[in-house]
């Protein structure tokens, strides 16, 4: 009985591992396709699907910054593309908006990131 129940739970963890793998690899291919054809709203959606799950991360000491929340995007991006920080709260708006330069095949778009609530959203993408 033991080892049918050991079995099982490695199956389920198989499982459950190849299905976050599929995630993954549509969501990088569907970021890699919305920087080539410069689909701000296909961007949109997966960056917030990014930023809801990075938004629902707890932290270890109580609220998690959102200068470490932008920083945990940029190294979930550069499992896709290459991704970098340019600025952090650096456009003057209300909310300040951050900039983050994303690349893939020598295609470079910048993506503009804000706040509310306390929780990363998509705002913007521009060359």
């Amino acid at each position: 009985m033991n080892k049918q129940y050991l079995f099982l739970i490695l199956l389920i963890g198989a499982i459950v591992s190849c299905k976050k793998e599929k995630n993954n690899s549509h969501r990088c291919a569907t970021i890699q396709k919305a920087i080539l054809s410069n689909d701000v709203n296909l961007m949109k959606t997966e960056i917030n699907l990014m930023c809801d799950e990075i938004n629902s991360m707890p932290a270890p000491g109580g609220t998690r910054m959102p200068r470490e929340m932008q920083d945990d995007l940029v190294k979930a991006l550069n499992k896709c593309v290459t991704a970098e920080n340019l600025c952090y709260f650096c456009i003057d708006t209300n909310p300040p908006q951050s900039e983050i330069k994303v690349s893939f095949n020598g295609v470079t778009r910048i993506i503009d990131i804000s706040t509310q609530n306390q929780k990363l959203v998509f705002v913007n993408m521009h060359d």
